[in-house]
């Protein structure tokens, strides 16, 4: 069969606007690693960081405030402080959807008043995992290459 480049320019434009519809590029939630420790109790929680021994959740989902059930989460957060009374640190890495910049000082965290920071991040793992994201922009450009072979094949024939 051969088609003409008009054919074949239609068929991928409609394939990419297909792809960036209908597969869930922006709305999957964000893989975090999570767990909690209080005073070296999962020693792999604290820096310096053993992943291999933590949780890493998939399409991590949370609670919102004033809101029934979980929704997709778009920020790992990492929250590490410690406490001025007990002379505890307490680390925790967790999904969130809500951005809560990083910021350090003083903060309180149910009913604990903490010294440290809170960190946040919206890659997988917040350290250089691949997004889903990605891998629609790495769809695009195969498609544009693709597009781009077929012309020069035609321009030589």
């Amino acid at each position: 069969i051969m088609l003409s480049e008009n054919t074949i320019s239609t068929i991928l434009l409609t394939m990419m606007y297909w792809l960036m519809t209908t597969q869930p590029c922006l709305v999957s939630a964000i893989n975090c690693y999570t767990c909690n420790s209080r005073n070296f109790t999962k020693t792999a929680c604290h820096d310096p960081f053993h992943p291999a021994n933590i949780t890493y959740t998939e399409h991590c989902k949370t609670p919102k405030v004033a809101h029934i059930g979980e929704f997709p989460a778009s920020f790992c957060v990492k929250l590490k402080g410690l406490n001025a009374l007990t002379n505890e640190e307490l680390v925790i890495r967790t999904c969130t959807t809500e951005n809560m910049n990083n910021q350090c000082g003083i903060f309180k965290f149910e009913k604990e008043t903490l010294t440290g920071c809170i960190v946040t991040c919206d890659t997988d793992g917040c350290n250089g995992g691949v997004t889903l994201l990605a891998d629609c922009v790495k769809i695009c450009i195969a498609c544009f290459v693709f597009q781009c072979l077929i012309k020069r094949n035609s321009y030589y024939r």
